[in-house]
């Protein structure tokens, strides 16, 4: 994978996990980053799940995603991977 196809995957996934979020963030910095370190490490570490499971199968979207929901009786367009969904759990995002 080339450096520009990775920092399009990790933006990509970005937009996964933010999809998936549904907890607010306590506060952020200017960037948009979470300051709380328990947070911002299960947001980054969800989002290199993603990616990795698109290496593993393909980018579509077409992962499993355990029927988790997402938002009041709604459910992202994008399956979420069991390993970035452990992630956000652990840190009460979703």
């Amino acid at each position: 994978m080339s450096p520009a196809d990775v920092d399009r995957k990790l933006a990509r996934a970005s937009e996964v996990v933010d999809e998936w979020t549904t907890t607010a963030y306590a506060t952020v910095t200017a960037t948009g980053i979470a300051t709380d370190a328990t947070q911002a490490g299960a947001l980054r570490d969800a989002t290199c799940a993603v990616v990795e499971s698109w290496e593993l199968g393909d980018e579509l979207g077409d992962v499993q995603d355990g029927g988790m929901e997402s938002g009041p009786g709604r459910e992202p367009s994008g399956g979420l991977p069991a390993r970035a969904r452990r992630h956000l759990h652990l840190a009460d995002l979703i």
